[in-house]
C-alpha cells in the first residue's frame, strides 16, 4: 500500500503540485504583503503627522516673524515720513513721544546720532528712559548694523521690575542721498507674542511657544513660566538651532518623541526665525499624535489575522497532498524564519523543485554572509564610537592645553591601534599649522623641531584638510602626489586628516596614520571627525579657562599690592613696598626707581622723572 501511495505521489503532475504549493504559500504571501502594507501606511501616517506639525510650525513662525517685521515697518515709516535727525527739536520730541502711543508694544524710543550719542527719547513709563534701555542703547552693534543699512534686534532681556521679556529694535536714519545720519530705536515689550501663540492651535491639546537661542522662554500660554525667566533648554534640545540661528525660516527641524514643556511625552518641530535668533516650537502629545496610527494598526492587524486564519485553514487541508521535498523545503524556510541560519533544504524531487531547493540554499548562504558582515560592521562601529566616548571622557577633566593634546594623541593611537597620531594647531597669523602634540618618541622629536606646515602647501594632506574643512584620506601614500613623507615615520602606508572646527572656525587638524594599506574608510572619517570636534571643543574650553585664570591671578596680585601700599604711612615706605612687591611678582633680583626734579629755564616748575 505504501508503495502504491509513493508511486501515486511520484506520478502526480508537477502542475498540480505547484498549484497546491502556490495556494499554501498564499498564506505566507498574505502575511508578508500585509505586514509591508501596514508598515507603508504606518510610515505614511507618520509623515502626515509630521507634515501637519511642520505646517503649523511654519505658520506660527510666519506669524511671529510678521509681527516683528510689522514693528520694524512702523519705525521705518516714521523715518520716511519725517527725518527725525534733521527735524527741529519740537517735531523730533513729538515723533518719539507718539510712537509708544501708536504701537502699544513700544515701551520707549530713542534717537541716536551717527556716533551713537542720544539725541532724544520718549517713554510711556516715565519722563526719562529706563537705565536698562539706556544700557542697551550703548551696544556697539546697535549703531554699526544700521550704519551698514541693516536692521538691528538685540538679544532678549527681562525687565528688572516686571520680569517681562524685552528686546530693542533699531533702523537706520538716512538722508535723501542714502547717507547714514543716525539710528531710531525702540524698546519692544514681547508680551504681544503671548496672545499670538495662545491663539495658535495644535491639534486638540498641543501648544506653541517661542524661545531664544539660549533656550530662554519668551512666549507661552502659561505666562507665569515666562515671568519666572524659565529656561527650557534642558527640556527641548536646541543645540542645532544654537549652531545655526540664521537658518532659513522655511526649513523645519523634525523632532522625535521627547518630554515636552508640560512634562508629558510629545512630538514636535521647531523653526528658527534667523533674525531675530529665536525659534518657534510646536508640541503635540504623543498619545494624540499617534491616535490615528494606533487605530489603523489595530484594524489592519485584525483584518490580516482574519484572512491569515482562513488561508491557513485552506492550506492545512491542501498541505497533505504536497510532495515530500516541498514539505521539507517549507520546514527549512520555517527554521530560517525562526533564526536558524544553518538550515539547508534537501535537493531532491522533481527537477523544478530540486532547482528551487538549490536556489533557496544559495539564498540562505548569501543571507548568512550578509548578516555576518552586517554584524561585524555594527560591532566595529559600536567599538569605535565607544572609543570616541572613552577618549572624550578621559580628556574632559584636563585643564592644560599641552596635557590635553598629548593625552588625545596617545589615547587615539593606542585605542584605535594606529601607527601614529598628531595634532596641528593653526597659529595666530592663520598661515601655518604648527605641530602641537604627537604620539610617542617621534611625536616628541617633531614637536621639539618646531615642525609646521604652511596652510597653502599643496604637498600636504594636513594642509588640504584644513583648507577644504573636511576629512581627507589616502589609503596608499605611495600613490598620493600630495602626501608629505616624514623620516621619523618611515612605515606610514595610509593617512587620514580631519579638521578641528569650533563655531565654523578652524583651530587645527587631527592627523592619524597607519602602517597598513587601505586602513581607512568613510566610517573612519566620520568617527575621527566626531572625535576631532570633541577635541576642538575641549581645546576651546581649556583656552578660555587658562585665559580667565591668568586674568584672575593678575587682578588678585594687583589688589594685594594695592592693599599693602595703602597700609604704608609715608611716601618713602609706599615706594619701597611697591618696588619690593613688583620685584617679587616679576621674579626680578633687583628693582630700583629714581625720583628727581628738573628746573625749567623760565620758571619755578619742576618735573618728576
Amino acid at each position: 500500500m505504501n508503495a502504491n501511495k509513493n508511486g501515486t505521489q511520484s506520478a502526480r503532475s508537477l502542475t498540480v503540485t505547484l498549484a497546491i504549493a502556490f495556494f499554501t504559500l498564499s498564506v505566507v504571501s498574505l502575511l508578508v504583503i500585509g505586514s509591508l502594507a501596514i508598515f507603508a501606511n504606518y510610515r505614511s501616517l507618520q509623515r502626515e503627522t509630521a507634515a501637519e506639525l511642520e505646517l503649523i510650525a511654519l505658520n506660527a513662525s510666519k506669524t511671529v516673524a510678521g509681527s516683528i517685521q510689522e514693528k520694524f515697518s512702523i519705525l521705518e515709516t516714521a523715518v520716511d515720513i519725517s527725518n527725525p535727525v534733521t527735524a527741529d527739536p519740537t517735531t523730533r520730541r513729538e515723533l518719539l513721544g507718539s510712537l509708544p502711543g501708536l504701537e502699544p508694544a513700544f515701551r520707549q524710543t530713542a534717537l541716536l546720532n551717527e556716533t551713537g550719542r542720544p539725541m532724544a527719547g520718549g517713554s510711556r513709563l516715565s519722563s526719562s528712559l529706563s537705565p536698562q534701555f539706556e544700557e542697551k542703547l550703548q551696544e556697539e552693534t546697535l549703531v554699526s548694523l544700521p550704519r551698514a543699512g541693516q536692521r538691528y534686534i538685540s538679544p532678549v532681556y527681562f525687565d528688572d521690575l516686571t520680569s517681562e521679556p524685552l528686546t530693542v529694535i533699531a533702523v537706520p536714519v538716512q538722508d535723501i542721498f542714502g547717507d547714514f545720519q543716525g539710528v531710531l530705536a525702540a524698546e519692544l515689550n514681547l508680551k504681544f507674542m503671548w496672545d499670538l501663540v495662545d491663539q495658535l492651535l495644535v491639534g486638540e491639546t498641543g501648544y506653541v511657544y517661542v524661545v531664544d537661542n539660549q533656550g530662554a522662554l519668551i512666549a507661552f500660554r502659561d505666562t507665569s513660566r515666562v515671568l519666572r525667566g524659565e529656561n527650557v533648554g534642558q527640556i527641548f534640545e536646541v543645540s542645532e538651532f544654537v549652531k545655526n540661528p540664521t537658518a532659513a525660516t522655511d526649513v523645519t527641524q523634525e523632532v522625535e518623541s521627547y518630554p515636552g514643556l508640560l512634562g508629558e511625552s510629545v512630538v514636535g518641530t521647531y523653526v528658527p526665525l534667523g533674525a531675530p535668533q529665536w525659534a518657534v516650537l510646536t508640541e503635540l502629545p504623543t498619545a494624540e499624535a499617534n491616535r490615528g496610527i494606533v487605530t489603523f494598526f489595530i484594524a489592519s492587524i485584525a483584518a490580516i489575522l482574519g484572512f491569515a486564519v482562513l488561508s491557513g485553514a485552506a492550506g492545512v487541508v491542501l498541505a497533505r497532498n504536497l510532495a515530500a521535498p516541498l514539505v521539507h523545503l517549507s520546514q527549512v524556510a520555517t527554521q530560517l524564519a525562526d533564526g536558524d541560519l544553518t538550515a539547508e533544504a534537501e535537493v531532491s524531487g522533481a527537477t523544478e523543485i530540486a532547482q528551487v531547493a538549490s536556489t533557496f540554499n544559495t539564498m540562505a548562504l548569501r543571507l548568512r554572509d550578509l548578516i555576518g558582515s552586517l554584524e561585524q560592521r555594527v560591532t566595529e562601529r559600536t567599538k569605535d564610537l565607544a572609543t570616541v566616548a572613552e577618549v572624550g571622557t578621559a580628556i574632559a577633566t584636563i585643564l592644560e592645553t599641552d596635557r590635553l593634546l598629548q593625552a588625545v594623541v596617545e589615547l587615539t593611537k593606542d585605542r584605535f591601534n594606529l601607527y601614529h597620531s598628531h595634532i596641528y594647531l593653526l597659529d595666530e597669523s592663520g598661515e601655518n599649522l604648527v605641530l602641537a602634540a604627537g604620539a610617542g618618541e617621534p611625536g616628541r622629536q617633531m614637536k621639539d623641531q618646531g615642525l609646521f606646515i604652511p596652510l597653502d602647501r599643496e604637498q600636504s594632506l594636513v594642509a588640504r584638510a584644513a583648507r577644504e574643512h573636511q576629512g581627507v584620506t589616502v589609503n596608499d601614500v605611495t600613490k598620493a602626489p600630495d602626501f608629505l613623507p616624514n623620516p621619523l615615520l618611515p612605515d606610514t602606508r595610509s593617512e587620514l586628516a580631519v579638521p578641528m572646527i569650533v563655531g565654523g572656525n578652524l583651530i587645527g587638524v587631527f592627523d592619524v596614520q597607519s602602517d597598513q594599506v587601505g586602513r581607512f574608510t568613510n566610517s573612519d572619517i566620520s568617527i575621527q571627525t566626531t572625535l576631532a570636534a570633541q577635541v576642538a571643543t575641549s581645546i576651546q574650553n581649556v583656552r578660555s579657562f587658562e585665559q580667565a585664570k591668568s586674568q584672575a591671578d593678575l587682578e588678585s596680585l594687583s589688589s594685594a599690592i594695592g592693599q599693602k601700599i595703602q597700609r604704608t604711612t609715608s611716601v618713602e615706605e609706599a615706594m619701597q613696598t611697591a618696588i619690593r612687591e613688583v620685584g617679587l611678582a616679576l621674579g626680578a633680583t633687583r628693582v630700583s626707581a629714581n625720583i628727581g626734579t628738573n628746573r625749567q629755564p623760565d620758571g619755578d616748575e619742576t618735573s618728576l622723572n
